[in-house]
């Protein structure tokens, strides 16, 4: 069927459901594929894979190591190729506008009506202009939506968290509201949830997380226990991970031996092996490893920005500078021409949700 657009940016808060509603679509899509095999074929990729080169060329090595040999040209030649490519705004920060300029260009190439299409996952706030397609929105939960969700979750104590976000919503304060209509904080919230109340910010909420998985992961059988020394060298080799790649990208992958080189570094001594380190954050779920490929990440692009906030909290504390993180030459911002039109917003530098995050 021609429908009105191929291609589509798909946009959402940060935590918004953005990764999980495209991976669900690439998997329904995979099923109609493996039970009609003239339906088309979707493929799955991280943008922040994208290191360097043509789209094209990526999409290519990323087929050949999925599907074990050749073809790609001739599928997207013949309009069968349904991609689904997360994370626009993970590209290397250093070549994200020749990047970004290449996929736009790709994508009105290779995407036509009635044959290939295509949806690109992105921050909202990231995205300005991005690829010029037409927008797919990720709106926050509703009062009834982070009802079902807490009722569902858990049960035993549903009634009693959203008292408390809307108790804080009706004293003014409202952040806690607003965090729950983003899945990942209402999960967050609903996973720390003790009796003792919430915690006020994101960082908090992910400091209470942390600190419980660790807790986990030491009465597992088998478990690593953490002694209150080495879960500070623990924070501090995650943190240093997280602080060195966010120079690179919003979402970095590491190479296993450059992520045991950077915890190594990030550490203030102690006696917790950065490969200890790894695989107590690896049965947390902080971090993923890639058996094969022996690439690292972390579980979320959030977890990644929380461990560099504390890196970026503790040298503001010391009196740092700072400014040079965040500085863009003037000459890469578009002024409108207008007299009479507001100026845009400044760009985007990455470190926006890591600042707030250091802030909390």
């Amino acid at each position: 069927t021609k429908l009105p657009y191929p291609s589509f940016a798909l946009l959402g808060e940060p935590g918004a459901g953005k990764s999980t509603l495209l991976f669900k679509l690439f998997r329904d899509s995979l099923e109609r594929h493996r039970a009609d095999p003239s339906a088309p074929l979707p493929i799955f990729v991280s943008l922040s894979d994208h290191k360097s080169g043509h789209p094209g060329d990526f999409l290519r090595r990323h087929w050949q190591k999925v599907m074990k040999r050749d073809g790609l040209e001739e599928a997207l030649e013949a309009g069968r190729v349904w991609l689904f490519a997360d994370g626009l705004n993970e590209m290397d920060r250093r070549r994200y506008f020749a990047h970004l300029v290449l996929w736009r260009n790709f994508l009105r190439q290779c995407f036509q009506l009635g044959g290939n299409r295509a949806i690109i996952a992105c921050r909202i706030a990231d995205y300005g202009e991005g690829l010029e397609l037409p927008r797919l929105l990720i709106h926050p939960m509703d009062e009834q939506q982070i009802k079902d969700f807490l009722q569902k979750r858990i049960p035993s104590k549903a009634k009693a968290i959203w008292d408390e976000i809307e108790r804080d919503r009706r004293e003014g304060r409202g952040d806690l509201y607003q965090l729950a209509t983003i899945p990942f904080w209402l999960v967050m919230m609903a996973n720390v949830a003790r009796g003792k109340g919430l915690p006020r910010n994101r960082a908090a909420l992910v400091e209470s997380i942390v600190a419980q998985w660790l807790d986990w992961e030491a009465s597992r059988p088998g478990g690593r226990v953490l002694q209150e020394s080495e879960r500070e060298e623990f924070v501090d080799g995650l943190a240093g991970l997280a602080w060195q790649g966010l120079f690179k990208s919003e979402y970095t992958t590491y190479s296993e031996k450059d992520a045991l080189k950077l915890i190594s570094q990030g550490k203030r001594g102690g006696s917790l092996g950065a490969s200890d380190l790894l695989e107590v954050a690896r049965a947390c779920s902080l971090i993923t490893c890639n058996k094969k490929t022996r690439l690292v990440k972390f579980h979320h692009q959030l977890f990644q920005e929380y461990f560099a906030g504390r890196v970026l909290a503790r040298r503001f504390t010391a009196g740092k500078r700072l400014n040079h993180l965040w500085r863009i030459p003037w000459r890469k911002w578009r002024f409108v021409k207008s007299r009479w039109d507001p100026l845009p917003d400044p760009p985007r530098t990455g470190w926006e949700v890591t600042t707030v995050l250091a802030a909390g």
